[in-house]
């Protein structure tokens, strides 16, 4: 059964994403936000402390259904598995078109790459942890988590933004390859 707290909070969520629909993040207030959900702008505050905040669970919920699909593949990881959490990936974000164009389109970049920034530190902890993997320098790992998520957001948006052009599976082929070489390289081999 769902208690009237999470009802409240999938109703505030809702009227974000409708709010979205026409101005960006910067534009939507929270009264608004409460006006298109049919509560008190208190009963917002009572859950969430800003938009900022509303926007950035829309995000993570995305992202977590993302880790419950990689997560097995995280405790097995190998040369492989780049290639198979970017189609999961890819394959989110198509299922989800509607909404993460939404969250793209919001004018909200820097949420969204914090918080995939923030579930890439996570995933890749996951995977030094499974391996036993001791990380001497957290300087590089966060070098490793930048190119990753700037990597991953940025062709993702672009993906989305031509219309999904590619299958989720032929954008994880690129996204890889194009991971795995030199930027001379990765222009030089096109398969």
């Amino acid at each position: 059964m769902t208690s009237v707290s999470e009802k409240t909070i999938e109703k505030v969520k809702n009227a974000m994403l409708s709010c979205l629909e026409t101005q960006p993040l910067h534009k939507v207030s929270i009264k608004t936000i409460a006006e298109n959900a049919g509560i008190s702008r208190q009963s917002i505050y009572n859950y969430f402390p800003s938009k900022e905040k509303i926007f950035s669970c829309l995000f993570d919920d995305l992202l977590d259904e993302l880790m419950e699909e990689i997560e097995p593949v995280l405790k097995n990881f190998d040369e492989n598995s780049s290639t198979l959490i970017s189609r999961l990936g890819f394959s989110l974000v198509q299922e989800n078109a509607d909404m993460v164009t939404l969250l793209f389109n919001a004018d909200a970049d820097h949420i969204c790459y914090d918080r995939l920034r923030h579930h890439a530190l996570r995933w890749m902890g996951n995977i030094a942890r499974n391996h036993g993997i001791t990380i001497d320098d957290p300087g590089y790992l966060e070098y490793a988590v930048e190119h990753v998520t700037g990597s991953g957001y940025h062709v993702m948006k672009r993906w989305l933004a031509n219309g999904m052009p590619y299958t989720p599976e032929e954008m994880s082929k690129i996204h890889s390859h194009l991971m795995s070489f030199s930027l001379l390289q990765g222009m030089m081999i096109q398969e």
